[in-house]
């Protein structure tokens, strides 16, 4: 029985998949392996090339606080890269090594951000960076390999890719007002909260839509107000629909995608999705009530919880030409029992 799929061969795979199509692996018969160099190594009757990729060691991030176990843990995979050319006509093995590196090198360096993949429930782009070894680490490296003679080689490490636990910790639900109340007596801490809560004011602002990657501004639109967070009780959530201002190029796309949140399942995407173009290049909130706004309709909601809102947009970076996607400010609404 074959093992299950795990997140480091998850993403190990993607960096491999990645070199066939750039690489055009089939027209140039090139086969790309992940293992050990020994396995890879053709034998006399093999007219194929060979390109090696062996993940020697994985190490943490080094960034920010210890993952908990219950979270993603993100870590670095070390690769060492070797190419084993066949001998074509007038073109020595030797030369056809030299020739798949120098293409493997220029296709990193060209692109050393890899296509987005998913990992678990996460969008992972690995990053891909060159790493030059002293002669020390390659024999060091070299050493444990003693089926195979040493080959032409480069070092590339590939970060940052999360470590999937089996069981994700439930985040909680985010912060949508503040308030304040002062208690005579310390028997009345564990009273219902009693005091004035209000939501962020939202200050609205300017996109700079001269820059490539420039990202959407939203906000609701509630009462001729614009607010960035709004409650509802849950018994009015069903004739609801929010009412958006959508700043940017009035010339762009943008994608409206809901998240919903609730205590059993936390964070996920729900509901459809609307496309819309800005109307406008900034956001005044004095000039909410007459604001040109799109209506986003709320996913299915039954119980207390959380929605939250944002806008996406996709674009092509000019150094490389690889399409990104940026996301405006979030907005959320609450969903309280009641009235």
């Amino acid at each position: 029985m074959a093992l299950p799929v795990s997140s480091i061969s998850q993403m190990c795979q993607s960096v491999s998949e990645f070199l066939k199509v750039r690489l055009d692996a089939a027209a140039n018969s090139i086969r790309v392996i992940v293992g050990h160099p020994a396995a890879a190594e053709p034998k006399a009757t093999d007219n194929d090339h060979r390109l090696n990729l062996f993940f020697y060691s994985i190490e943490p991030a080094g960034l920010g606080e210890p993952a908990a176990p219950d979270q993603p843990w993100l870590v670095r995979l070390n690769c060492l890269i070797t190419a084993f050319g066949v001998t074509e006509g007038t073109v020595s093995s030797g030369e056809n090594d030299l020739r798949l590196l120098g293409e493997l090198v220029r296709v990193f360096h060209e692109t050393p951000i890899l296509p987005a993949i998913t990992v678990g429930t996460y969008a992972v782009r690995l990053r891909a960076v060159f790493q030059p070894l002293a002669a020390e680490r390659i024999n060091n490296l070299w050493a444990t390999q003693n089926e195979v003679s040493y080959r032409p080689s480069v070092a590339y490490e590939f970060a940052l890719g999360p470590v999937v636990p089996s069981e994700e910790r439930i985040e909680g639900p985010l912060v949508g007002a503040i308030g304040a109340e002062s208690r005579g007596t310390m028997a009345a801490r564990t009273a219902a909260f009693g005091g004035a809560a209000a939501p962020p004011p939202f200050e609205g602002g300017t996109v700079d839509t001269t820059i490539g990657d420039w990202a959407p501004l939203i906000c609701f639109v509630h009462a001729g107000t614009a607010a960035q967070s709004l409650a509802l009780p849950l018994a009015s959530v069903a004739g609801f629909t929010p009412a958006v201002w959508v700043a940017g190029d009035p010339g762009a796309t943008v994608t409206m995608q809901w998240s919903l949140w609730d205590k059993t399942a936390g964070w996920r995407p729900e509901g459809s999705t609307v496309t819309a173009s800005p109307s406008s290049e900034s956001i005044d909130p004095q000039a909410a009530a007459s604001a040109t706004t799109v209506a986003v309709p709320l996913p299915a909601i039954t119980a207390t919880s959380q929605a939250l809102l944002y806008a996406a947009r996709q674009y092509t970076r000019a150094s490389d030409g690889a399409t990104l996607e940026v996301r405006s400010n979030p907005l959320l609404i609450t969903v309280y029992a009641g009235t």
